[in-house]
């Protein structure tokens, strides 16, 4: 009986909302995610108060508070824009969300980054397939997801990134990295564990000393959240072009007013229309940047980036996957040699050692935290090779503690802006202290 009233407030709710979606469209506005919450609870509102009046004069026995409660859960569920995940989209506890098919979903702990399971919101694996069609035709910017187009990167609303693949694997995997605001300054970080006092230190020097860097690690590890925290102590008054294949960074134009947001594109149906990421960094110095932003560099727009951080774009970020500090450069150059136009890896060694500052190392311990495990500075190049120092070495639990104690013009410039450079003299680091 429960699920017949519940099919019905679904229908009438759905109804309403599409009612209300019409007019919007036919005066040219904009709906936001907000705007169809809100119109989705006053209208579980009214359907509930007009059934509970309809049941009083029919003489019908009145719903429970729970039965209330469950139908108005079910119906926001269904007419959400995600639909049959969006209880796991919206619990705040989460950082990953793996549904494999109609088998499972795995759901990743934000804190602890352990896994656990839970059962899959699908019956079958073309429920699964035609919820990831539903959602790209939505929210996609002309993808597609088919027997054709068998996966799908994109963002979804509120800014979880989702990859999504099918027929060339057993079940329909969706594979979900969950947005979170909780952790949006150095201070944060500090609170979290993920830096101790010395890199707090460090890391709170870097942006007002407008030093380049890159955050490597596996993925997962918190790369992008460490670059966000670090864009938002950023002055106000800065030019900030950001630079990414799906937005993730997500900074707060109250907090940046001369931001920039730039998004690569794949070409449409016909070919036409892409916009690579080298593409976009090309436009990002005619924008008068005064910092460039790369969310994650994986390709021929290395060797842009580079360039740009080597002609008075100082203070630029970038992310990239690497297993250490030091696998970052041979990586770099990897990408950088696709470029069109081809340089000697001499060549490449130089650009990496005259533009880039710090590379810096994330990873998980064995008990889940992500921390700061390795702070490398780059000290020029030699014979084809990047010259270093890791002035931060990961000590036995992975956590980056101070090694090399050089002080260099790049120390003393990070002194400048409050590094204090004692905090290097304690070989065990200040994890807890």
């Amino acid at each position: 009986m429960i699920d017949g009233i519940i099919a019905r407030a679904l229908g009438d709710v759905r109804s309403g909302l599409g009612a209300w979606v019409d007019v919007q469209a036919r005066a040219d506005r904009r709906v936001s995610d907000e705007d169809r919450r809100a119109v989705v609870e006053r209208l579980v509102d009214d359907w509930l108060e007009a059934e509970a009046r309809r049941r009083v004069e029919s003489g019908a026995a009145e719903l429970g508070l729970e039965d209330e409660q469950r139908i108005a859960a079910l119906v926001r569920e269904g007419t959400s824009s995600t639909g049959k995940l969006h209880r796991f989209l919206t619990d705040p506890s989460l950082s990953d969300v793996h549904v494999n098919g109609s088998l499972n979903t795995m759901l990743v702990d934000r804190s602890t980054g352990t896994k656990h399971e839970d059962r899959s919101p699908f019956a079958t694996e073309d429920e699964a397939a035609e919820w990831v069609s539903q959602i790209v035709a939505l929210h996609g910017r002309g993808r597609r997801f088919d027997a054709n187009q068998p996966r799908v990167n994109m963002r979804l609303p509120g800014g979880a990134r989702m990859n999504a693949v099918m027929d060339f694997t057993r079940r329909v995997h969706i594979s979900i990295r969950l947005f979170s605001t909780d952790f949006d300054d150095l201070a944060s970080l500090f609170a979290a564990g993920m830096v101790d006092k010395s890199l707090f230190s460090f890391l709170n020097a870097v942006i007002p000393a407008r030093m380049n860097a890159v955050i490597c690690g596996g993925t997962g590890v918190g790369k992008t959240t460490l670059m966000r925290a670090l864009l938002n102590e950023v002055p106000r008054s800065e030019r900030v072009v950001t630079i990414e294949d799906e937005e993730e960074l997500f900074l707060d134009e109250r907090r940046h007013p001369d931001l920039v947001a730039m998004e690569a594109r794949p070409a449409n149906v016909a070919g036409a229309g892409g916009i690579t990421m080298d593409d976009c960094l090309r436009e990002s110095l005619r924008q008068m940047p005064d910092r460039v932003v790369v969310g994650e560099s994986r390709g021929a727009e290395v060797r842009s980036l580079l360039q740009a951080m080597s002609l008075g774009c100082d203070g630029s970020l970038s992310t990239i996957h690497a297993s250490s500090t030091a696998v970052a450069f041979k990586r770099m150059a990897l990408y950088a040699s696709m470029a069109e136009q081809h340089y000697a890896p001499d060549f490449i060694a130089e650009l990496i050692g005259s533009s880039l500052d710090y590379v810096i190392h994330l990873r998980r311990t064995r008990d889940g935290r992500r921390v700061v495990s390795s702070v490398r500075e780059v000290t020029g190049a030699n014979a084809g090779q990047v010259q270093s120092i890791e002035v931060w070495v990961p000590d036995a639990q992975g956590r980056a503690v101070p090694g090399v104690v050089a002080v260099t013009d790049k120390t003393l410039r990070l002194e400048e802006h409050g590094f204090d450079l004692r905090l290097l003299d304690n070989p065990q680091g200040w994890w807890d202290w």
